[in-house]
């Protein structure tokens, strides 16, 4: 079951969904976490950041860049999967 409004990742096979998982939020991390654009360590734990992470601003309900999202606010909530980070929010 996802809940509405939930950042999830699907696996997908031969074409078809084969599960949702609901994505691991790790809330109110600082700018100051961030090693470069490519890391970020909350907790002791390094995550990776892909090139092209998703960000979404959720006050104007829409996406940008990372360098965009770092500028719009000092915190943002990371979404994690697998040691990686899928979506980073900013502006709740």
């Amino acid at each position: 079951l996802v809940a509405n409004g939930a950042f999830v990742e699907a696996r997908i096979k031969d074409g078809r969904i084969t599960s949702l998982e609901t994505l691991t939020k790790l809330s109110n991390v600082p700018n100051s976490a961030w090693s470069g654009k490519t890391a970020v360590t909350v907790g002791g734990r390094t995550y990776t950041v892909p090139e092209d992470v998703a960000c979404y601003n959720s006050a104007a309900k829409s996406w940008l860049t990372l360098s965009q999202a770092h500028g719009y606010a000092d915190t943002a909530n990371l979404y994690v999967s697998d040691g990686v980070v899928r979506v980073i929010e900013v502006g709740k």
